[in-house]
């Protein structure tokens, strides 16, 4: 094989590399945004808490890194029902996803098509586990 040959033979070879190690898989944080469904289940019994079928809408919030916002659903008589937003914050470190309102903390643990967590009142109280599966 003539220098030139193997030069260009080399130079595709690299190519191939860099193109299938980069549209492998995307960054996680991507793999975020979307359609979430699943059960979120009360700890607290017996209280005003009842077992939902839930649905968390994700999405990027603005250009700001790693900030999203979950609307969040409950599903009643196979219809979603709004039960509000939350501003996100991921770290990508940890896989983890981090969100808050006046009166709870969500964190959820990203897990390729999983998301896992719980939901506690701002006390420090384990009011919901969540698990959640990617459309």
């Amino acid at each position: 094989m003539k220098h030139g040959t193997f030069g260009i033979v080399a130079a595709a070879l690299l190519l191939l590399t860099v193109q299938a190690q980069t549209g492998k898989s995307k960054p996680d944080a991507y793999a975020l945004i979307g359609d979430w469904r699943g059960d979120s289940i009360c700890v607290v019994r017996p209280s005003a808490c009842h077992d939902e079928k839930a649905l968390y809408q994700i999405k990027k919030t603005g250009d700001k890194p790693n900030h999203y916002t979950i609307e969040a659903y409950k599903i009643v008589d196979g219809k979603a029902d709004d039960m509000g937003a939350m501003e996100c914050v991921y770290a990508s470190e940890k896989h983890a996803l981090t969100c808050s309102t006046p009166k709870l903390l969500l964190h959820l643990t990203l897990d390729g098509k999983s998301l896992t967590g719980t939901m506690n009142l701002l006390d420090g109280t384990l009011w919901r586990n969540i698990t959640l599966r990617h459309d």
